[in-house]
């Protein structure tokens, strides 16, 4: 149920958070203003779900499904220019950065860990 739960959440960031305003003809001003560019909403969504990953990496190591689907949820959340921002600048993800060693990451299988490093240098190139 974990997995399914993640791989929503991921749905979710892919499609409706922090949308590109300029593909769309109408946006509903209410969208935008929960889940758009320079908004508490969306700011406060990617928080959540990075301590979601958190969570998941250091308590879900035994869960490959939940591992792969919680990896795939943190690259969705670097997949763009305007996420990349808000995700760096979210406290959160300095908390992932500072996880690249830790013992609950060397459990991870190298398929997991290469997944979870290349998410850290996207975010680190935008």
């Amino acid at each position: 149920m974990g997995s399914t739960v993640v791989w929503w959440l991921r749905r979710f960031a892919l499609t409706y958070l922090l949308p590109n305003e300029n593909l769309y003809v109408e946006l509903s001003p209410s969208f935008a203003a929960a889940f758009g560019r320079d908004s508490e909403g969306a700011n406060w969504i990617i928080g959540f779900l990075l301590n979601k990953v958190e969570s998941n990496l250091r308590t879900q190591t035994a869960e490959p499904t939940l591992m792969d689907e919680t990896l795939s949820l943190l690259m969705a959340l670097v997949d763009t220019k305007e996420k990349r921002h808000v995700v760096i600048n979210s406290g959160p993800f300095w908390t992932l950065v500072r996880m690249h060693n830790s013992s609950e990451l060397l459990q991870l299988g190298g398929p997991a860990r290469r997944k979870f490093f290349q998410a850290l240098t996207i975010a680190g190139a935008g």
